[in-house]
């Protein structure tokens, strides 16, 4: 994995986030309860042709730097519309001038990190709840196994309430486990993109496998 790049804010005080999160909120422009994923195969195989607001599950049998490359497009896709992506404990801090050469806005990304800590997933269940609650994160990429279904439940509505992205990344060992989640996709990764089985999904299934290559663009500035 590549340095730290200085840019990315990290760890910063939940309380104040909330706050700052909040300002001018009901201002924004409101994204539509549909993101365009930035994959053709993939919007033709969800329902609405795209994303949908609530909470979808990416099962990984370990946690891989694709998954944040697939949500790319639709990270800078909200920021383009004024709100905020934010990164729950990430199982790696991402490159940032990576991430500036596939169009996402670093002043509008929050990193929230905590893996080392006894209670990191409460942490990041409540850390995800306090940021949908603040009402201008169109975006939010989660890395934590949620303890109860009770606690993803909440989650599910909190995040349609929202009108919110709230992707989950699961191991692929809580495809054993019932879910209230909208979708579950589970991700394989490839030489040069993923392969994903769609295993739930609210509305009729086009596709329940395909495969993604990412463009020339990214690879380059791997």
């Amino acid at each position: 994995m590549k340095q730290v790049a200085p840019t990315i804010p990290q760890a910063p005080n939940l309380q104040a986030l909330r706050q700052q999160l909040r300002v001018n909120a009901f201002s924004q422009v409101r994204s539509g309860a549909v993101v365009g994923s930035g994959f053709v195969l993939l919007d033709e195989a969800l329902p609405q042709q795209g994303w949908s607001a609530g909470v979808t599950e990416l099962l990984l049998s370990h946690p891989v730097t694709q998954e944040l490359s697939l949500l790319l497009p639709a990270l800078v896709g909200v920021q383009q519309q004024g709100r905020w992506g934010v990164l729950v404990n990430p199982p790696a801090i991402p490159y940032a001038p990576g991430l500036q050469g596939s169009g996402v806005d670093l002043s509008r990304l929050v990193i929230i990190r905590e893996q080392n800590e006894p209670n990191a997933k409460d942490n990041a269940a409540w850390a995800c709840e306090q940021l949908l609650q603040s009402q201008s994160c169109g975006v939010i990429v989660a890395w934590f196994d949620p303890r109860k279904l009770q606690t993803l439940r909440r989650l599910q509505l909190l995040a349609k309430a929202q009108n919110s992205l709230l992707f989950l990344c699961r191991p692929l060992s809580a495809l054993r486990q019932s879910s209230v989640a909208q979708a579950r996709i589970e991700l394989q990764p490839q030489v040069d993109g993923l392969s994903l089985t769609i295993h739930k999904i609210q509305g009729e299934i086009r596709r329940p496998q395909l495969s993604l290559s990412w463009p020339r663009r990214e690879k380059d500035g791997a």
